[in-house]
């Protein structure tokens, strides 16, 4: 059995999964991960699906692993590969910051067309499975 890494920033299941953020219907800024209420007018925030496709707005290399939690300090930092990181801009709704996954440094560009996709977090013995959230490149 999967289970998302937190159920306040996806939801669904492994064929029909999103992102969630806060939206507040009085301002309409939007925050992910979500807030109780918004940090200007102190609305109380409604769940909002966040879009599966957006572009990179902007990108870098993580050279270094990252800190528990979530992380595992026992995955082992010989095991640790540098990864590239993304701003993902969701349709000029909002940007996040996510994993890019099935991309190398010399393909990737800025507004490259990316989704969201599931990526394996930690496997357990019990086979329940937890995943968290990574875009990569749409396929043409």
């Amino acid at each position: 059995m999967n289970k998302f890494i937190d159920n306040k920033i996806l939801s669904g299941d492994k064929n029909q999964f999103t992102l969630l953020a806060g939206h507040c219907q009085i301002c309409s800024r939007l925050y992910f991960p979500t807030l109780l209420n918004c940090s200007v007018c102190e609305t109380d925030l409604k769940e909002y699906k966040l879009p599966k496709k957006g572009t990179i707005w902007s990108w870098t290399t993580q050279h270094f692993q990252p800190k528990n939690p979530p992380y595992d300090d026992k995955q082992g930092i010989e095991s640790f590969q540098p990864f590239c990181l993304g701003i993902i801009d969701l349709n000029n709704e909002l940007r996040i910051t996510a994993k890019l996954i099935d991309v190398t440094t010399e393909d990737i560009y800025i507004n490259m067309p990316v989704e969201l996709v599931q990526l394996p977090f930690k496997s357990f013995r019990n086979g329940n499975d937890v995943t968290t959230f990574a875009f990569q490149p749409i396929k043409k």
